[in-house]
C-alpha cells in the first residue's frame, strides 16, 4: 500500500509539471524566456570545438542571421538546414525561428534522390549550409543536384557580406513577429527506407509538450549538461 501511494503521489506530481509548462509559446520566445531566467552570460549551448554561445550571444546572432535571411525568404516558408550537429547550426535555427520561417532539417545522409525528393514534397527553395561542411563531408556531388532547384546559401558567405550597420540594425530591431504556437515551426523528415521521406510538421506548441513532458520526468537544473548523441535532423 505504502508503494501503490508513493506511485499516486508520484503520478499527481508528475502530471502537476506537465499541466503547468508554458506550451503556448513560440521557440523564439521559449528562447528568451530561458535568456532573462538564466541570465545572458549563462552558457547555452556548446560543441565539439568547445566555443560555446552564451544566451545573449545566441539570440544576437540568431537575430543578426535573421535579419539577412528575411530578405531572401518568405513569411512561414519551409527553408532547409543541412549542417552537422555544431553551435552554428543552433544559431541558424534559431535566426529562422525568430522571422517566423518553418525550419526543414536535411537528412544529408540521405542520397540525393531522396533529400530532392523531400525537397519536392515540403517545397524547399532555400538550403542553408556550411563550405566548411561541405567540403568535410565530400557533399559537392550532392551540392551540384541539389543547386539545379533549390538555392544554396552558405554561412561562410552570409558572414562575409554583413557589415556594421547590418548588425546594428538587426539587434536595434526587436523581433516582433505575432506567430501562433500552433504554426509549424519544424519539419523533420524520414528516411526514406521504406519509399520517398515523409515530411513530418511539428508546431511550436507540439515541441513545448515535448520539453514539458521530458521536464516533467527528469529534474533539470543550472549544473546540468545535456548531450545530444543524434544528428539534429533526427531530434
Amino acid at each position: 500500500r505504502r508503494n501503490a501511494s508513493s506511485r499516486q503521489l508520484y503520478d499527481v506530481m508528475e502530471n502537476m509539471m506537465m499541466v503547468t509548462t508554458d506550451r503556448e509559446q513560440t521557440l523564439w520566445s521559449a528562447l528568451k524566456k530561458a535568456h532573462h531566467i538564466n541570465g545572458g552570460n549563462y552558457i547555452a549551448v556548446d560543441d565539439a570545438n568547445f566555443a560555446p554561445l552564451s544566451y545573449k550571444s545566441l539570440i544576437g546572432r540568431s537575430s543578426i542571421l535573421g535579419h539577412y535571411l528575411e530578405k531572401l525568404t518568405r513569411p512561414q516558408e519551409n527553408v532547409g538546414i543541412m549542417l552537422p550537429n555544431a553551435v552554428g547550426t543552433v544559431v541558424a535555427f534559431f535566426a529562422l525561428q525568430s522571422i517566423g520561417r518553418v525550419t526543414a532539417m536535411i537528412n544529408f545522409t540521405m542520397g540525393a534522390s531522396a533529400i530532392v525528393s523531400a525537397c519536392q514534397t515540403a517545397q524547399i527553395k532555400t538550403i542553408i549550409t556550411s563550405r566548411r561542411f561541405v567540403d568535410m563531408g565530400k557533399l559537392d556531388a550532392l551540392i551540384a543536384t541539389l543547386s539545379q532547384s533549390v538555392s544554396i546559401i552558405y554561412l561562410e558567405g552570409i558572414k562575409d557580406q554583413l557589415g556594421l550597420s547590418d548588425k546594428l540594425t538587426a539587434l536595434c530591431s526587436p523581433c516582433t513577429k505575432h506567430i501562433s504556437p500552433h504554426s509549424p515551426a519544424v519539419v523533420l523528415f524520414t528516411s526514406g527506407s521504406e519509399g520517398t521521406p515523409k515530411g513530418v510538421v511539428l508546431s511550436h506548441a507540439n515541441l513545448m509538450t515535448d520539453i514539458g513532458q521530458l521536464a516533467s520526468r527528469v529534474s533539470f537544473n543550472q549544473q546540468d549538461t545535456v548531450f545530444n548523441c543524434l544528428p539534429m535532423f533526427h531530434s
